[in-house]
């Protein structure tokens, strides 16, 4: 009862965390408000959407980013734009703009942040930073997918891992063991000549061969389970922690507050 409660609240976790990022503005969005010359209302979208860097992925993180740079430099504001820059190269550094598409102005821009961020030199004011953190949870799958409990030990959760894997080797080694069992109890039964045996040996090979499948079902509902384990209860990184030196951890992020761009 306490693992299906648990599990439904991560399920209703996750279904309110799809619907709030479904509220949240998307790259396009951005895209078009900066397109239409509409600057006020895409820094708008953007600084919200930066206030949620931990609800997109990377790739959108820097478009995001990208499109701030682009809303510093039309709006003269060439510091705001390197801070950007820099934050989308903290995230993919062989990143590279189209001239065919971008002002060769900006691109020049983009070019001498890139350059400076190459050897190390970086703006003197606050940034968004990001480290991405690699969910280990399909690796984690997988070996669980070969043994349960293994997957949980790779995601460091030893006790838990210990416990599917025991539970399941001790059910699966009961099932195979009452496998055979009933097999000499089948054998019984039908070498048994009177009545009176063949009463007594089907009442035992019945009872094995329910035991058996009691043992066989038990190993594949801690297998199941496992899988779901692994999937769904393992987490992620903390939402957001607190490091030594004062920085704020997201989902796949290392986050600097960035000011805004108003």
């Amino acid at each position: 009862m306490k693992t299906r409660l648990r599990l439904t609240a991560i399920l209703l976790t996750l279904a309110a965390s799809l619907a709030a990022q479904e509220t949240l503005p998307q790259a396009a969005d951005i895209q078009r408000a900066y397109d239409s010359l509409r600057f006020e209302e895409a820094e708008a979208l953007a600084n919200q959407a930066l206030a949620h860097a931990e609800a997109y992925s990377p790739a959108d993180l820097v478009q995001i980013h990208l499109l701030a740079a682009y809303l510093g430099f039309a709006q003269k504001r060439s510091a705001a734009a390197r801070q950007h820059f820099e934050s989308a190269l903290s995230l993919q550094p062989s990143l590279t703009l189209d001239s065919l598409l971008v002002s060769p102005r900006i691109v020049r821009l983009f070019e001498q942040v890139k350059n400076e961020y190459r050897v190390g030199i970086v703006s003197g004011t606050p940034t968004i930073k990001y480290i991405v953190v690699k969910d280990q949870r399909l690796a984690g799958l997988r070996r669980s997918l070969v043994l349960p409990g293994w997957g949980q030990r790779h995601l460091r959760r030893p006790a838990a891992g210990w416990i599917y894997t025991t539970g399941f080797l001790m059910a699966l080694g009961a099932g195979l063991g009452l496998q055979v069992l009933q097999e000499q109890a089948h054998d019984r039964y039908r070498s048994a000549t009177t009545p009176a045996d063949l009463a007594e040996a089907y009442d035992r090979f019945n009872r094995r061969y329910r035991l058996r499948n009691a043992a066989l079902a038990s190993a594949a509902g801690i297998y199941a389970v496992n899988v779901l384990d692994v999937l769904l209860v393992s987490s992620l990184p903390p939402a957001v922690a607190v490091s030594p030196e004062g920085a704020n951890f997201l989902k796949f992020s290392l986050q600097v507050p960035l000011p805004a761009l108003h």
